[in-house]
């Protein structure tokens, strides 16, 4: 059965540079396709206020690229990413890694093709060509 995961990785380092690493994963598989990626987004953004503007220990966590500023020393990151599971061989990364985001959300818009409850609209891919993707939330994804 179709799903989405939300899977979080972060990084903690020490002043010595010694890294700690812990991550989470939050399914989402709801009886509707659709609230599901809706529940996986909102998800998403409640990860992101969360880690940019109050960790409840008030601990302060810095993207991947102010740790590498860092020398990777002395920081907290994290990475967030979304997938649209299809089933256990076919999985499509629509957040979190920008090369990958508009070819997934090609891929999983195919994957809703039957549903009635969608809007689409078309976007230019990375070779200048137009694809078809889900309208709901992708200034978000593309983001």
């Amino acid at each position: 059965m179709k799903k989405y995961s939300v899977r979080v990785n972060i990084l903690k380092s020490n002043a010595t540079g010694t890294i700690k690493s812990e991550d989470f994963e939050y399914t989402f598989q709801e009886p509707s396709l659709i609230e599901s990626r809706n529940n996986a987004i909102s998800k998403v953004k409640e990860l992101q206020e969360l880690f940019n503007y109050g960790m409840p220990e008030g601990g302060k966590f810095s993207s991947p690229l102010e740790a590498e500023l860092k020398g990777f020393k002395d920081f907290n990151a994290y990475s967030i990413d979304l997938y649209f599971i299809v089933d256990e061989d076919y999985d499509y990364q629509i957040y979190g890694e920008e090369e990958l985001t508009i070819e997934a959300l090609e891929q999983e818009a195919y994957h809703y093709a039957q549903e009635g409850n969608v809007e689409f609209t078309e976007i230019e891919d990375l070779e200048g060509e137009y694809v078809e993707v889900l309208e709901s939330d992708l200034e978000f994804l593309l983001n």
